[in-house]
C-alpha cells in the first residue's frame, strides 16, 4: 500500500502516505507531510459514521491492491486511531472506514464499501459503512466467517462497545450465536464473554438490542466475584437462577447467591449448592440455602450427606453449621442403594476414613444427642490409630 501526492486541490492541500500490509491482517502507515485543517466534508462525514471527531486530515491518492483501491482518498483519524478513507474520485463507492481491531497480537482492518473487496483474503475484509441500499455480498465464507466470529467475541471480551456494534450492523449475516474459535474464550458466545469479565453495557446492548441467546452466560457471570450488576440483568432476562448456584457455593460469593435466591432456584440445585459448601468451607453459602430450605424442605438424606462431604474434607465450620440444623452423625450414607460401591457410613466412620481426628472430636463436642450405647467411637478410633486391637481390648475389660 503507497501513495502519491494528490492530483487537485480536493478537502485541502495534498499530502503523502506511505502504509504497508504486513502478512496476515497487520498494518503500518505513515504520514509525510501534516495538514491540520479539518474539512467540513470529513466532519460530517465521520458525525454520520458515529466516529470520533478528526484530529487531522489528509488528502492522497492511494494504491491498495488487497483492496483493488487505486483512487484519490482523503484520510482522517480521530484520538483512537480510527481512520476514514473517504472516494474523491468515484464518491458514489461511499466511504472506507479502516478501523483497528485487536486479536491477540494481530489487527485486521475492517471498513468499506462491499465494492471494494480484497483480492487475497484476508489483509483487508470490507463491509458496508455508508448509509444507502445494502449490496448482498453473498453468504461469507468459512474462513472469513471464523475471523469475524472471533472478532466479536473478542470485542465482547473486552468490553469495546463500538466495535461490536460496528461489526454486527455491518454484517447482516454475522449473528449474536457465534462462537470463539481460539484463546482464553475458545467456544464461548460474546455473551458469555462479555459476562465472564462484567462488561454490563455489552450484556445490556446484546440482550435489548440484538436479542442474543443466554447460552452459559449466568454461569460465566457467576465466576466472578461480585458480579452482581450482570447477574441480576441475566436473571431478568430469562437465564435460570440454577445454573449459576453451584458456581457461587464453590468460590463462596454469598452477595452473588442472594441475588439467585431471589430468584426461586429449584430445589436439586440448593441441594447440590447445600453439598458444595458444605465440602469447600463455605458457612456463609451454606448458612443462606440452609435458611430457604428449612422446614419441610429440609430433608434429611441431605442433611447427612451434607455432612459427610464436610467431615471427608476437614471443614468444621460447616460440620458446625449442619449440626445445628439437625444433621445426625450416627446416620449412614453411601453404600448400595445411593450407587456408591463402599458400605454405608455415618459421620465418624467417614472422618476415621481420612484420619481427622480432631473433626470427630468437634463433632462429639457439638452433638447433643445420647451417643449409642456403649459406643465411645472417638475412643475406638484413637485406639486404631494406635495399632490396638478393639476386639481384644474389649475381652481384656
Amino acid at each position: 500500500m503507497d501513495s502519491q501526492l494528490a492530483d487537485g486541490e480536493l478537502f485541502g492541500q495534498g499530502a503523502k502516505w506511505r502504509g504497508t500490509l504486513h502478512g496476515y491482517g497487520e498494518v503500518s502507515y505513515e504520514f509525510l507531510l501534516n495538514i491540520p485543517s479539518i474539512p467540513p466534508g470529513v466532519t460530517q462525514a465521520r458525525k454520520e459514521l458515529e466516529l470520533g471527531p478528526a484530529i487531522w486530515a489528509r488528502t492522497a491518492h492511494c494504491v491498495c491492491k488487497p483492496l483493488g483501491l487505486d483512487e484519490s482518498v482523503v484520510v482522517s483519524s480521530d484520538s483512537s486511531a480510527r481512520l476514514l478513507l473517504q472516494s474523491l474520485v468515484k464518491p458514489d463507492l461511499g466511504k472506507l472506514c479502516l478501523r483497528e481491531y485487536r486479536k491477540e497480537k494481530v489487527h485486521l482492518l475492517v471498513g468499506g464499501d462491499e465494492s471494494w473487496t480484497p483480492a487475497e483474503p484476508p489483509s483487508v475484509e470490507v463491509s458496508l459503512v455508508r448509509k444507502g441500499k445494502v449490496v448482498n455480498r453473498g453468504p461469507l465464507g468459512s474462513a472469513l466467517a471464523e475471523e469475524l466470529a472471533d472478532m466479536v467475541v473478542y470485542a465482547a471480551h473486552s468490553g469495546r462497545l463500538q466495535d461490536l456494534d460496528h461489526l454486527l450492523v455491518q454484517h447482516k449475516d454475522l449473528a449474536v450465536d457465534v462462537r470463539a474459535t481460539f484463546g482464553p474464550c475458545e467456544g464461548m458466545l460474546p455473551i458469555e464473554a462479555a459476562s465472564e469479565k462484567g462488561r454490563f453495557d455489552i450484556v445490556e446492548y446484546l440482550l435489548n438490542e440484538k436479542k442474543s441467546p443466554l447460552g452459559k452466560a449466568l454461569d460465566a457471570a457467576c465466576r466472578k466475584h461480585d458480579n452482581l450488576e450482570v447477574i441480576r440483568k441475566l436473571l431478568q432476562s430469562g437465564a435460570l437462577p440454577e445454573e449459576g448456584v453451584q458456581t457461587v457455593c464453590i468460590r463462596g460469593d454469598e452477595r452473588a447467591l442472594a441475588v439467585l435466591l431471589d430468584f426461586q432456584t429449584s430445589l436439586p440445585s440448593l441441594e447440590t449448592g447445600l453439598l458444595v459448601a458444605a465440602k469447600n468451607g463455605n458457612g456463609a453459602c451454606l448458612l443462606k440455602i440452609l435458611n430457604v430450605l428449612r422446614g419441610s424442605y429440609l430433608r434429611q438424606p441431605t442433611l447427612t450427606e451434607a455432612l459427610h462431604v464436610a467431615c471427608k474434607a476437614g471443614r468444621t465450620s460447616t460440620i458446625k453449621i449442619l449440626l445445628d440444623h439437625g444433621a445426625d452423625p450416627y446416620s449412614k450414607s453411601g453404600g448400595a442403594d445411593s450407587g456408591n460401591e463402599t458400605p454405608p457410613m455415618d459421620a465418624f466412620e467417614t472422618c476415621r476414613m481420612v484420619e481427622n481426628e480432631h473433626v470427630i472430636a468437634d463433632v462429639l463436642s457439638k452433638w447433643q444427642k445420647p451417643r449409642p450405647p456403649g459406643r465411645n467411637v472417638l475412643q475406638e478410633i484413637q485406639m486404631q490409630n494406635a495399632g490396638i486391637d478393639l476386639g481384644r481390648a474389649a475381652q481384656i475389660a
